[in-house]
């Protein structure tokens, strides 16, 4: 585990839920639940058991399109949750933890 990334930099902030979401090729991108306080969501960190596709622009990630993430790599980004697309070919489950204020 990165002591840096997780006792530093999440150190300030409180953990607001967890999601599971399925990437998948079927829709383009899927995009992450809504989740929970929204508002006060201010980083998000992705790890998944299979590659994937990762967008934080609002764009459909897909075979060409997107930052290739490998199984179990994680992904730390202050991204707004609402433009986030996830793809995967076949699929992908992707874990989700939202930290915020």
């Amino acid at each position: 585990m990165n002591r840096a990334l997780f006792e530093g930099g999440m150190g300030r902030y409180a953990v607001l839920g967890h999601e599971q979401v399925t990437a998948d090729n079927t829709s383009g991108g899927v995009p992450l639940p809504n989740p929970p306080n929204d508002n006060r969501v201010r980083r998000i960190v992705l790890r998944a058991k299979a590659d994937y596709l990762f967008k934080s622009d609002g764009s459909d990630p897909n075979d060409g399109k997107g930052m290739y993430v490998l199984k179990d790599e994680i992904v730390v980004t202050d991204s707004d949750p609402a433009l986030i697309r996830l793809y995967a070919s076949p699929s992908a489950d992707v874990r989700i933890i939202y930290y915020g204020t």
